[in-house]
């Protein structure tokens, strides 16, 4: 989504660093994306092919061309380009987050669902447009008609984004109960502007077994706004755990029909998200949530694998083998390990490869950081 968003084509798992800090006596890991001298068009010279449109090696826009003699043009080739020396290739006006891609697909672009692109879209749209224009100033453009555009094309890639992902899931996020029993949310999409609000919105209340997982009905509410009171019932006792599901109406989204759960614990203070837990996902999502993400991804690759091999699904990027092998993959993960000439052979492979990873690689586009 960040690569999108800033046309980073050269975008791989050797120009990602993960980092483990400590601010405020509180560790929490940061993401870094490295080697950004791809970004902002500056990696597409003047005769050359825009790479979000199109990998280094596609076959079927390769054999197109080809078998026309170069009369069928690709998307980019119609793009109407403003360029700068500073800038580059560089639009928002045709810009689909849903079909850019890197010059080289990576697992995490081939993996990505609509959740994980929701997590990513309200990060790139808390950037405001004040933000944006500061952090281009950074830059001390000698052109001041580069800068300007350099900052309206970004916050326009940033508006699509938000448009495209943010309504694709059920948007509700930053769940809060105070110790009244009144609750309050946010809905993503309705606050950045990009859809309307829902018509009602719906929550299933239960008390939640943090030991064995086990819910017991309490109630449903509903509200026509994002604050709604719980319904008689809520345990009083400490360390309890309410399990709250959270949908809403919308006749344009159906989607957000789909509920997300949240947990609460009781504690001297009123209710709290727990925030020990190690298994929370993207956007505050709980166990429960995680656990639903786990099945959608295997019933996906599942689809993928009844492909014919080496082709690709319908409606999937990955070719069917990779998800076969990713399956046996995991399959063998879930084995202890034994002591035995094969566990050898597997650490030794596993040793070639990390080898591998560490030499220093050829990047085909080397543009100014």
């Amino acid at each position: 989504m960040f690569g999108a968003w800033t046309n980073l084509t050269d975008l791989k798992a050797a120009n990602t660093l993960d980092a483990l800090v400590t601010e405020n006596g509180r560790s929490t890991i940061k993401h870094y994306l490295q080697d950004v001298g791809s970004t902002f068009g500056l990696c597409n010279e003047k005769y050359e092919w825009d790479l979000s449109w199109e990998r280094f090696y596609q076959g079927d826009t390769t054999r197109k061309r080809l078998f026309s003699f170069g009369f069928a043009l690709s998307p980019w080739q119609t793009v109407p380009y403003k360029e700068y020396p500073s800038v580059g290739k560089f639009e928002g006006d045709r810009f689909d987050p849903r079909r850019w891609m890197p010059q080289t697909m990576t697992l995490p672009f081939l993996e990505m669902r609509d959740d994980d692109a929701f997590w990513a879209a309200r990060r790139v749209a808390a950037f405001s447009d004040d933000m944006i224009r500061t952090v281009v100033h950074t830059g001390e453009f000698s052109d001041p008609e580069a800068e300007k555009y350099l900052a309206d094309v970004l916050i326009k890639r940033r508006n699509t984004i938000a448009r495209v992902y943010l309504p694709a899931v059920n948007p509700i996020v930053n769940p809060r109960l105070d110790a009244d029993g009144r609750l309050q949310f946010d809905n993503a999409a309705v606050s950045a502007g990009v859809a309307e609000a829902p018509s009602a919105y719906h929550a299933t209340w239960s008390q939640f077994d943090n030991a064995t997982g086990q819910t017991r009905p309490i109630g449903d509410t509903q509200s026509p706004t994002t604050a709604m009171q719980a319904p008689a019932g809520l345990p009083t006792g400490a360390d309890s755990y309410v399990e709250v599901s959270l949908s809403a109406d919308s006749s344009e989204h159906p989607s957000w029909k789909q509920p997300i759960r949240t947990h609460f614990r009781r504690d001297g203070s009123g209710w709290k998200v727990p925030r020990s837990r190690s298994d929370r996902g993207p956007h505050g999502r709980t166990r429960v949530w995680a656990v639903r993400r786990t099945a959608a991804r295997s019933t996906r690759c599942a689809a993928r694998a009844r492909a014919p091999s080496g082709r690709r699904a319908p409606g999937g990027r990955a070719p069917a083998t990779r998800c076969r092998r990713r399956a046996r993959s995991r399959a063998r993960s879930s084995i202890p390990p034994l002591r035995s000439r094969t566990g050898s052979r597997t650490a030794a492979r596993a040793g070639s490869r990390s080898a591998r990873a560490a030499r220093p690689r050829r990047r085909p586009c080397q543009g100014a950081a």
